[in-house]
């Protein structure tokens, strides 16, 4: 079972990271760079998402869960 859940959240996060880094490529460069600390701020912080680049992710996120044949895809709005 350990395993399982291991493979799954794997999955899970590279699905993730492949559908935010599709979204951003479609972006303007400078535009993305704003939703990272490092961009919005100034300074090095190119890991930790701004609350915009957080809910850009999240609609990512949402919007992929959402094609996804789960009973979790009912509740995102």
């Amino acid at each position: 079972m350990k395993e399982i859940c291991r493979k799954a959240v794997s999955a899970l996060m590279t699905g993730t990271m492949l559908a935010m880094t599709n979204d951003f490529n479609k972006r303007d460069y400078n535009t993305v760079k704003k939703y990272y600390m490092g961009g919005a701020v100034g300074g090095s912080d190119f890991t930790h998402l701004t609350e915009t680049g957080a809910n850009i992710t999240a609609g990512i996120i949402c919007g992929g869960i959402k094609t996804m044949n789960i009973p979790l895809a009912k509740e995102v709005k």
